[in-house]
């Protein structure tokens, strides 16, 4: 082959593997867009956001290294809640106003007071008693009390304590003319008192004895009537206030040795009336009390004295 044709051959094969070449390569990539310069004073948009949060964040961050750093340990950080915080000035809880008294819930204790008070160097609270000597009997001050909650109703005492009357026109365990005067009580110690003695009871005395008639049988009262003003004249020793008379109006008399009835209703209970009645040297040994068991006084019944309870009942005047 000639020379001239072999080098035009070879340049044509040499000039279609450059154009192979040339057009299976990839396409160069694109050039990266700069950045905007910045102006000198000048910022770009978004830079100011971009710059804010990290300046927060890092002002929080040192204001709770500084609280942690200036306050003592177990302080609690500012503007934490707490259901102990109070406001400035309050008082804490359990304190007490100042001049305020302290409230004594404890109740108080009757038969303590009955001893602070003295009331034992006049009453007696254990029982029966004995009989003395007329000598020795100047030696007592006043009823015993073993039996107060068989013989008074209930709240009659506490009332008498906080404003005692004389029961009767002579000095106790004498026949000299004027009352006995009796010390009294406060509202609260005289409840306390009666309590106590409410508690102290004759064991063998019967309960129910007398009926609880809401008006007593016409013929057991005018059967009574006159035991009690005829018969056995019980005012001669007892003051009474008496209703229905001969005179046609309430009369008051009696005499001044033995307790008076005016408001017995509303201070003795019937049943215990009934056991005075049949045994009076069970409750008074010493005294004056006529047995009506004895052949000396006219001899009564058990309906007899239920009757004269039930009518002794119906007194129920203020003295």
């Amino acid at each position: 082959m000639n020379s001239p044709v072999r080098k035009t051959l070879l340049s044509l094969c040499a000039a279609a593997a450059f154009f192979s070449v040339v057009l299976t390569a990839p396409a160069p990539a694109a050039p990266a867009a700069e950045a905007p310069k910045e102006t000198p004073g000048k910022e770009a948009p978004g830079a100011e956001d971009k710059k804010e949060a990290p300046k927060i964040e890092d002002k929080a961050e040192k204001t709770a290294v500084l609280e942690v750093s200036t306050k003592p340990s177990g302080a609690k950080p500012s503007g934490s809640k707490s259901s102990d915080s109070k406001p400035s000035g309050a008082k804490p809880s359990g304190t007490k106003p100042s001049g305020a008294k302290p409230v004594d819930s404890k109740p108080l204790d009757g038969k303590e007071i009955f001893a602070k008070k003295g009331c034992g160097g006049c009453h007696a609270t254990r029982g029966p008693e004995k009989k003395i000597r007329p000598a020795e009997r100047a030696k007592i001050k006043g009823p015993s009390l073993w039996y107060a909650g068989s013989k008074f109703r209930p709240g009659y005492l506490s009332g008498w304590l906080a404003a005692p009357a004389p029961f009767r026109g002579v000095r106790w365990g004498t026949m000299e003319r004027g009352p006995a005067p009796h010390p009294a009580l406060g509202p609260a110690e005289a409840k306390a008192v009666a309590g106590y003695l409410e508690g102290l009871r004759d064991p063998e005395m019967p309960s129910g004895v007398v009926p609880r008639w809401k008006k007593i049988p016409r013929r057991v009262l005018r059967k009574t009537r006159i035991l009690f003003q005829k018969k056995q004249p019980c005012y001669a020793c007892h003051r009474v206030k008496i209703r229905k008379t001969v005179y046609r109006r309430p009369i008051q008399l009696g005499g001044y040795s033995g307790p008076h009835l005016i408001d017995a209703g509303l201070r003795l209970r019937p049943d215990f009336i009934v056991a005075f009645l049949k045994n009076p040297a069970r409750y008074n040994p010493n005294g004056r009390m006529p047995v009506y068991s004895e052949k000396a006084f006219t001899p009564l019944g058990e309906k007899d004295l239920i009757g004269l309870a039930a009518y002794i009942s119906t007194f129920r005047e203020k003295p």
